[in-house]
């Protein structure tokens, strides 16, 4: 893509952020278009950040880094902007930065704002035509890490969201008017403050892409579309990055996958090491004759903060599917187990109740294996004959480790290619089920996803779903600028 224009929208200056949104712009002038990047500190949004926010939704060490990321906004990443901007005009590029060093704190929509009563009702709520409600619910959850949070009791932290998002999309929308670019570009883009730009930018009908954190191998990032179908479009890609590679690239890649998947289970976890528990194996009593069908959830916050997590499925959320499993293996004379996410210990009282007591009393505690219970979820793995999973990565470990996967929704795994059987009807999961238990999944089918999170980013950046093509390839960002010399004192 050259001779167009790109707006580039900065919020997060924490961490690597703001470099890689730098190194986008920068790629971008490189390649020929004309790039406008505003840079909108924390502090400009958050003049206090303790404000707004209770003690017991922000733990203390959250608070000290808000305040160090504010405090950030006036130290080297504002320096390290000015003389991006500075020496990249010397060296001829069409690159234009802002600093915005304050912004009119909106405050029509806060003052007259009435949170509702349910999640429901505030993903509902799109003032002006935009989907306000779905940025507010999705920075409410995640702020709350409560699935069930009630908006009504949290009036005084609603109003701040709101006021954030009337924030940026007021001084988006004057932005865009006056540059009409091609293409807008941000990082995340689901809470109250990036959602604010987002709605900018659709009001305009300019398309949006977003560069997010992926793979596990490094820090690695990659540029995409969100909307529509943000997991689909990862999926796509996914696919297109293994269909580009050789025969012998691709022998080598499953090797590595299998590495990957090895490294995986000794740390506990593709991200984190939550299901690596002390080997408690008295929860397997499970006697040796009978089947073995295990559940592993999804914390129910995060697929509710991500309102496109799933695509399609024929049950209205995980739990109804898992009372539907935990009846059919009743009636099919298979144990069933559901274990829930070690990381839902973390999440509020509610989201714990939830899965830790409510579920028990729907199928029976003998069936859950809580949050806090000490128990590795490979080894579990070992002992399952089949693996039931809505969106885990558990369900791409267990294909990967040869173990029949059932998926009871379109799982951005499934669509990237692993053998699992998806369910397409309710009453087809007996079948599945039955299936499942001689089913021999293809252990390679993982390797694109697996290639896809080792390697996004590092080749396929600026992907263009529109034409399924690539815009370039992206010189590293730190040799770019001292090849230049734009780092020099």
């Amino acid at each position: 893509m050259t001779g167009k224009t790109v707006v580039l929208f900065e919020l997060e200056i924490g961490g690597t952020h703001l470099e890689i949104g730098l190194e986008i712009a920068l790629t971008q002038a490189m390649a020929g278009n004309t790039v406008h990047y505003f840079l909108i500190p924390p502090r400009v949004l958050e003049p206090s950040p303790y404000e707004h926010y209770p003690q017991w939704i922000i733990p203390p060490l959250q608070l000290a880094i808000r305040v160090k990321h504010c405090l950030q906004g006036r130290t080297h990443h504002l320096r390290l902007v000015k003389k991006a901007s500075r020496k990249a005009k010397k060296g001829g590029l069409d690159f234009h930065a802002e600093i915005i060093k304050s912004l009119p704190l909106s405050s029509n929509l806060a003052n007259d704002f009435d949170p509702p009563d349910s999640l429901k009702e505030l993903v509902e709520l799109n003032p002006r035509g935009t989907a306000m409600g779905v940025y507010l619910a999705s920075s409410l959850i995640t702020i709350s890490q409560n699935s069930q949070v009630v908006p009504s009791e949290h009036g005084s932290l609603m109003k701040e969201l709101v006021r954030k998002f009337d924030t940026t999309y007021s001084f988006a929308a004057d932005a865009i008017a006056r540059i009409r670019p091609d293409v807008v570009a941000l990082y995340n883009g689901r809470f109250a403050d990036s959602g604010g730009l987002v709605a900018a930018a659709e009001r305009f009908r300019v398309e949006v892409f977003f560069h997010e954190l992926e793979g596990y191998s490094g820090e690695r990032y990659f540029f995409e579309p969100w909307r529509p179908h943000h997991w689909r479009k990862k999926a796509e890609v996914a696919r297109i990055m293994w269909e580009e590679l050789d025969f012998t690239a691709q022998q080598q890649a499953i090797v590595a996958g299998k590495k990957l998947l090895a490294d995986s289970r000794a740390a506990g976890g593709f991200i984190n090491s939550f299901h690596r528990q002390s080997a408690d194996r008295t929860l397997l009593k499970s006697a040796k004759a009978k089947k073995l069908l295990v559940y592993y959830s999804t914390s129910s916050d995060e697929i509710a903060s991500v309102p496109d997590v799933t695509e399609r499925s024929v049950y209205a959320d995980q739990r109804v599917a898992i009372l539907d499993l935990a009846e059919r293996c009743r009636e099919l004379g298979i144990d069933f187990l559901v274990r829930v996410h070690p990381n839902t210990a973390k999440k509020s009282k509610a989201d714990r109740d939830l899965w830790d007591v409510d579920l028990g009393g729907l199928i029976g505690m003998e069936h859950v294996i809580r949050s806090t219970d000490t128990l590795n979820s490979y080894d579990l793995l070992n002992r399952a004959d089949v693996v039931a999973t809505w969106w885990s990565s558990m369900g791409l470990e267990a294909v990967g480790h040869g173990v029949p996967t059932i998926s009871m929704c379109d799982n951005i795994h499934l669509m990237a290619g692993a053998d699992m059987l998806r369910v397409g009807h309710p009453r087809e999961l007996t079948k599945k089920i039955l299936e499942a238990l001689s089913y021999v999944p293809n252990k390679e089918s993982v390797t694109p996803y697996l290639y896809f999170l080792s390697h996004a980013g590092e080749k396929f950046v600026l992907f263009d779903s529109g034409t399924g093509g690539f815009w370039g390839i992206r010189p590293s960002f730190w040799s770019y600028l001292q090849d230049k010399r734009l780092l020099r004192k």
